[in-house]
């Protein structure tokens, strides 16, 4: 298989995802929890057992916190309808290539421009950085719209354009982000501003 790989996911997938597909939940209880559960398993993940996810979602979680349970709603949807399919695909494409030395690269955006998540339906404080906020930067929507971004946002685009355009020509966006599999380690890139050459260990960071 002689083609190269870059894949990602942002930060917090299943908050949107939820909106668009389910709807917004609301006066959440643990009840409710597994009947959202079972929901998604009937659209995405067959054969799921609801009392087994609910536990492992909940576990820590103040159950009598209503944002504490969206939360944890938000993430077992973004696993289920995202990140886990995603992270699963990227494993063994990686695995597969590895022989023929192919570049296999995984990101997670964990930033997002706040009007930008407005304009999608998605309000940070409530639901995080949601699906879809990294095809503002890849695009460079930032100079298409300049009066709704800083100066940060600008830099970050015209980096993540780069990026993406060297994987294109090269089968490698720089030097600074590491293949996904290197080692018999997964390594997904930390696609944010702030930090342009932070790595973090998949295996720590998602739950699959």
């Amino acid at each position: 298989m002689h083609i190269d790989l870059m894949i990602g996911v942002t930060r917090d997938e299943g908050s949107l995802l939820t909106e668009l597909f389910i709807g917004h939940i609301y006066n959440i209880t643990v009840d409710r929890f597994k009947q959202w559960v079972n929901k998604s398993e009937k659209l995405f993940a067959r054969g799921i057992d609801v009392n087994k996810v609910t536990d492992f979602y909940l576990k820590g979680v103040n159950t009598t916190d209503e944002t504490a349970l969206q939360w944890a709603f938000y993430r077992c949807a973004g696993d289920v309808v995202m990140n886990c399919p995603t992270y699963l695909f990227g494993q063994q494409f990686a695995r597969n290539v590895a022989q023929d030395d192919r570049n296999v690269y995984f990101y997670e955006l964990t930033y997002a421009n706040p009007v930008m998540s407005q304009v999608i339906g998605c309000d940070q404080e409530t639901m995080g950085i949601c699906h879809g906020m990294d095809i503002f930067y890849v695009f460079g929507v930032p100079y298409l719209m300049p009066d709704f971004f800083t100066a940060e946002d600008f830099v970050f685009s015209r980096y993540v354009m780069k990026l993406w355009t060297d994987f294109a020509k090269y089968g490698k966006p720089d030097n600074n982000w590491p293949k996904f599999l290197a080692n018999n380690t997964f390594t997904i890139k930390d696609l944010n501003p702030l930090n342009t050459s932070r790595a973090k260990d998949s295996e720590n960071n998602h739950q699959i």
